[in-house]
């Protein structure tokens, strides 16, 4: 519904892990640069 309403279309195939990949960059790396945010450090843990 959002995504019509935008006219935005995956059609790549390679789509959906281009955005899993962003989403494990997000989760994995992101805490390495900010350690002392304690939800960004336990993140990975909880989602293991």
């Amino acid at each position: 519904m959002i995504a019509s309403k935008l006219n935005f279309k995956g059609d790549d195939l390679h789509f959906g892990l281009i955005i899993t990949a962003c989403y494990v960059i997000f989760i994995v790396f992101i805490p390495l640069f900010l350690p002392d945010v304690l939800f960004l450090a336990i993140a990975p843990m909880r989602l293991g």
